[in-house]
C-alpha cells in the first residue's frame, strides 16, 4: 500500500487506515493490519494523498473506508458463492432497506484457501451493520459497527527448513462508531464518538535462539470523539474545520517455548489535535457503481 512514496516503511506506518472514520490500525507498532480492512463493508474508499489536518489531525496519508448505506426508499439483497482450487471459497451476504425515515445495512462475508502449499492456508471473517434515522430535511443519526477474525499461516520459502517458518498470523477486531451529521445549503459537519479495539498475534514464529518459538501477541484500543464542519463561501472557496480528541492504548507480550516471557503496555495520555484551517478545495472525483476513488 503505497501514496505518493509513503508506505515503504515498517510497512507502511504514515499511512493511517480507517473505517468510518475511525482508526483500524495497530497502536503497538503504528502499521496498518490490512486483514482488518475488511471491504465488504465498503461503499466507498477515501484516499487523502497528503495531510489534510482539517479532515484527520494526526496524519500523513490516509486510506478511509465508508460503510455502505441504503439511500433510496426499498430495499435490496445481495449473496454471492465462488469457489476454486485448494479448497478455495469466497461467500458474502448483504441486505439494506429504507422506509419511514430509518435506513439499515448489514452483511458479512466469508473467504478461505488451502493455498498451493503445505502450511499456506488462511481465513477472513467479517460481519457488519449500520443503522440510520432521518430526524429532519437537515439532520440524521447513524450507528455502525463491524467485526473481523482472520488467520494466515506461512508456508516458508519453497524447499527451506521447516523450522524457519514464520508461523502463524491471527488479526481480530470490534469497531463501532455513532454519528450525528447534517447537512444545510451552506454548512455540513458531523460529530462522530468512536471505539475500536482489536489483536494481531503472531503465533509459533522462530526467535533469535536457535530451536525456541515465540509467540507474539498485540493488542490495541482507540476511542475519542472527531468533530467536522465545513462552510461553504462561494465561487468555490470552503472554509473548513476540524476537532479530534483521540485516546491510544496497545500493550505486547512475547512467549518463548522455553518458559521465557516480556511484556510492554503504552497508554498515552488524551491527545487534543485541532484544526481550524481555511482552503479553496480542487476537487476531482471518479464514481463507479459502489466504489469510489477520491482525490484531496
Amino acid at each position: 500500500m503505497f501514496i505518493r512514496g509513503m508506505g515503504s516503511s515498517r510497512p507502511g506506518a504514515e499511512i493511517k487506515t480507517l473505517v468510518d472514520g475511525a482508526p483500524m490500525f495497530m497502536s503497538v507498532w503504528n502499521h496498518p493490519l490490512l486483514d482488518l480492512m475488511a471491504i465488504d463493508s465498503a461503499r466507498s474508499i477515501e484516499v487523502f494523498k497528503s495531510p489534510q489536518p482539517q479532515y484527520f489531525g494526526n496524519a500523513f496519508g490516509v486510506i478511509n473506508i465508508v460503510p455502505k448505506r441504503k439511500t433510496d426508499e426499498g430495499y435490496t439483497t445481495k449473496t454471492q458463492v465462488a469457489f476454486g482450487s485448494y479448497d478455495t471459497i469466497v461467500a458474502k451476504a448483504e441486505h439494506g432497506g429504507k422506509t419511514s425515515g430509518w435506513n439499515y445495512y448489514m452483511g458479512g462475508g466469508y473467504r478461505t484457501s488451502d493455498g498451493h502449499r503445505d502450511n499456506s492456508d488462511g481465513e477472513l471473517d467479517n460481519a457488519y451493520g449500520r443503522l440510520g434515522r432521518q430526524l429532519n430535511d437537515n439532520w440524521d443519526v447513524s450507528l455502525f459497527a463491524m467485526w473481523n477474525d482472520n488467520y494466515a499461516n506461512d508456508p516458508g520459502a519453497e524447499g527451506a527448513d521447516p523450522d524457519a517458518r514464520e508461523g502463524r498470523y491471527e488479526t481480530r477486531a470490534v469497531l463501532s462508531t455513532l454519528t450525528l451529521s447534517h447537512d444545510y445549503e451552506r454548512f455540513s459537519g458531523e460529530i462522530k464518538g468512536y471505539r475500536s479495539s482489536g489483536e494481531g498475534d503472531w503465533l509459533d514464529q522462530p526467535s533469535d535462539t536457535e530451536g525456541v518459538r515465540e509467540d507474539l501477541y498485540n493488542d490495541f484500543l482507540y476511542y475519542g470523539i472527531k468533530v467536522k464542519e465545513n462552510v461553504k463561501l462561494g465561487h468555490g472557496a470552503e472554509f473548513l474545520m476540524g476537532l479530534d480528541w483521540d485516546y491510544t492504548e496497545g500493550d505486547y507480550t512475547q512467549e518463548y517455548s522455553d518458559g521465557r516471557s516480556d511484556a510492554l503496555a503504552f497508554p498515552r495520555p488524551l491527545q487534543t489535535e485541532p484544526g481550524w484551517i481555511p482552503c479553496i478545495l480542487d476537487q476531482r472525483q471518479f464514481t463507479g457503481t459502489q466504489d469510489r476513488y477520491r482525490e484531496q
